[in-house]
This record gives structure tokens, C-alpha cells and sequence, in this order.
């Protein structure tokens, strides 16, 4: 990619971080600057490894999952993997120079000691380091001396009790019922600050995880505008993840053009956008990308879909007989459809600030571009009973 023209909205980044009111979530781009391996390449390593184990994915968490569940390995041997890949790695220039600001508090989902080390190896370092491994207090925050580095995933080298390398769906689930508890001190401490993401993909599933979640625990109204430099993204280009304009209403296409965010964006044809409401079946109508079909998501979940029927009731009748809103996983579209089913109404669920975004793909068929992880819950509670509300969405067209 060529390099870009800083955001104007870039200013308020570097406005914050001269107050030191910048927080950072650091993944595992980061890393790899450090010459730590790729996330697929520590799936490849251990697949190549355990070759016995019945793989289903390519996700981190779920190869895990699938070899502690499908063989007798010694979860001790599977740490020992993580710890080897990432023992001795020794700290980037991104590193050596956290030490040198002052930051309210660092989050990271790297199960490495980078920053530490680098808090160690920085003489004039501004800040002592102070790791947390889990959601118990007092945390102090309110000493400017030191950093708090909430290790949300575990540490390598840590003999904390309360430590623990986060590498199958339980440990993820568990450690999901402490993360609220993080993110009301992220509150905390946000106030009229901001959040810089490092090292994070806008692909990455965690990155989406943790996004929703904030969304959910601190509320959308609370958030400030983020930040993030991702591995899409030259260095010099800071881009404003400015998501509030476009539940606000804005052109999304132009908004996620401008912001970097293509992997949603409709077909270059179709290039006129206006706000449309739904109803029952033009939501029960909808597709999805036929690659959805039988990616990765769907073998991870053992969801079989007959004929490759790509209609949304289809799919949601699909989910729903095979058990996969009894499931445990971590998807939006488990989190929405239990809260929605809680709250027994779907009205106002998607409209206003939680618009979709469809296409036109043919004559009468639309695809969706954006908001998978809401319509699916909608139309399968619609399948079960629900009273149906119209629903509001963009719509592209190419006319």
C-alpha cells in the first residue's frame, strides 16, 4: 500500500498522547516486529507437531481446543510449544520506546514478556512496570510511577498464581467472565482519554471480540473515538477507527473507504447508498457471501449447510437445529441472540445506531455486506416466535 496523508482526526491522537491520556492494546503485530512468529505460523508448528490431533480450524484458539479434546497430549507440551516460539525474543524499537511516555495503562493479548523486558532494559524509563494477571484488586491506579500491563491472555515467564496461559475455548470462556471487570476499570481510567490498538489486524478476531465486548460493558455513548496502527497500515499513516460516524448515519461507503476498512465495502458498482426498512421477508431473503458457505467459521463450528443455501431463514433454521445457539462460543452472534431473547423483543434491535449494510447483487437478491453477526439472531428468534419489527439498513445499488 502507498503511503497515506495523516487524518486530519489524527491531531486528537497526538493531542491525547501529549496529555497522557492514550491507552494502549497491544497484539500480536508487535511481536512480530520482534521477530516473534505469526499467529498461523504457531498454528502451523503445532499441527506439524501433534500430528495425531483432529484439526477443524485455523483459529489460535480453537487448534488448541481441538488437540487437548481429540488426544491425550499433555497440555504441558503444548505450553512448552508457546514458551520455546517465544522465549527468546528481544524487544523492538516499538518496545524500547514505551517506556519512555507515560501511559494510564497497557492492555496486551501477547502471551510474550516484550514489554517487560523492555521496561527493564530502558535506564530512563519514566515508568516502572507492574503486570496483572487477573481481574482481582486493589490495582493502584492512580500511581503515575507505574504502569499497570493487564496481560489478558497469560504470560510465558510469570509465576504468579494467578497466571495461566489462555489456549482452549474454556480457558477463553473463563477468562471472559473476569474481562467485564477489566474493561469498567478501562472505563475508569478512559474518562476524556482515548485508545490506541497496536498490532492488531482489523481481521482479527480477538481485535472484534474485545471491541464488542467494551461496546457492551462501557456502552457505545461512553467510548471516545480510537485509534489504531494495524499491520494493514504503514507506520506513518494513523488512522481514526471512526465506527460512531457511521451507526450515526453517515454514507458507509464513504466512511469506510476513508477509514481503511475495504474488506466492507460493497461491490465498486455499487455506489449509491440510501437507508432502507426491511421486512420480514426482505430479511428472511438476505444472503450471505457464498465463500461463507464453508469457510474456516463454519467447519470450526461443525455446521453442515445442506445445498449451500445461502437465504438467511435457511441458515438461521440451519443454526438452530444443529444446536449452535446452545454452544459455547464467543460470537456475536450468540451474545445478541441470548441478550435479545432475555430482553423477549426484537424492536429496535436494528435500526438507528445498529444499521446493516446490504447489497443488490442481482434482480431481487441481496447480499449482506455488514451485520452478519446481528441478522443471523434476528431471523432465527423471528423463526421461533418472535413478534417481527421492520429493520433499518443501508442498501448499495448501482442505481
Amino acid at each position: 500500500m502507498s503511503n497515506m496523508e495523516i487524518p486530519a482526526e489524527a491531531s486528537e491522537l497526538f493531542e491525547k498522547l501529549a496529555q497522557q491520556k492514550v491507552i494502549l492494546f497491544i497484539g500480536n503485530g508487535a511481536s512480530v516486529d520482534a521477530g516473534g512468529p505469526t499467529t498461523e505460523k504457531i498454528v502451523a508448528q503445532i499441527k506439524a507437531r501433534f500430528k495425531d490431533a483432529s484439526y477443524s480450524s485455523e483459529d489460535f484458539i480453537q487448534t488448541c481446543t481441538d488437540l487437548m479434546e481429540t488426544t491425550l497430549t499433555s497440555r504441558k507440551d503444548l505450553e512448552a510449544l508457546i514458551v520455546k516460539a517465544l522465549y527468546d525474543l528481544k524487544p523492538s524499537p516499538f518496545h524500547m520506546e514505551l517506556p519512555l511516555s507515560i501511559w494510564p495503562a497497557i492492555f496486551t493479548t501477547n502471551y510474550d514478556d516484550l514489554i517487560e523486558k523492555a521496561y527493564r532494559l530502558v535506564d530512563s524509563r519514566v515508568q516502572l512496570a507492574d503486570p496483572v494477571f487477573s481481574a482481582k484488586g486493589p490495582f493502584g491506579l492512580h500511581d503515575i510511577e507505574k504502569v499497570k500491563i493487564f496481560k489478558v491472555m497469560g504470560c510465558i515467564t510469570s509465576q504468579h498464581p494467578d497466571n495461566k496461559l489462555i489456549l482452549t475455548r474454556e480457558d477463553y470462556n473463563s477468562v471472559l467472565k473476569t474481562r467485564p471487570v477489566l474493561f469498567n476499570i478501562l472505563r475508569d481510567i478512559m474518562r476524556d482519554g482515548t485508545i490506541l490498538y497496536v498490532g492488531y489486524s482489523f481481521r482479527d478476531y480477538l481485535l472484534s471480540d474485545i471491541f464488542s465486548e467494551l461496546i457492551q460493558t462501557v456502552g457505545l455513548q461512553n467510548l471516545p473515538y480510537s485509534y489504531a496502527l494495524t499491520p494493514d497500515i504503514v507506520p506513518t499513516s494513523v488512522q481514526a477507527t471512526k465506527l460512531r460516524e457511521l451507526r450515526q448515519g453517515e454514507d458507509p461507503i464513504q466512511l469506510l473507504s476513508k477509514h481503511n476498512f475495504r474488506y466492507k465495502l460493497p461491490r465498486p458498482e455499487n455506489k449509491m447508498v440510501r437507508i432502507v426498512s426491511l421486512d420480514r421477508e426482505d430479511v428472511e431473503s438476505l444472503l450471505i457471501h457464498e465463500y461463507m458457505i464453508n469457510d474456516d467459521w463454519m467447519k470450526a463450528r461443525k455446521l453442515r449447510i445442506e445445498g449451500g443455501c445461502r437465504k438467511l431463514k435457511n441458515l438461521a433454521v440451519a443454526f438452530l437445529e444443529q444446536g449452535y445457539f446452545r454452544g459455547n462460543w464467543e460470537d456475536t452472534q450468540l451474545k445478541c441472540y441470548r441478550k435479545w431473547k432475555d430482553e423477549n423483543t426484537l424492536q429496535g434491535k436494528i435500526a438507528g445506531l445498529t444499521r446493516t449494510l446490504v447489497e443488490s447483487v442481482g434482480s431481487e437478491m441481496y447480499e449482506i455486506v455488514d451485520g452478519w453477526g446481528r441478522l443471523l439472531p434476528y431471523a432465527a428468534l423471528i423463526y421461533e416466535g418472535f413478534e417481527f419489527h421492520p429493520v433499518e439498513t443501508f442498501l448499495a445499488t448501482s442505481k
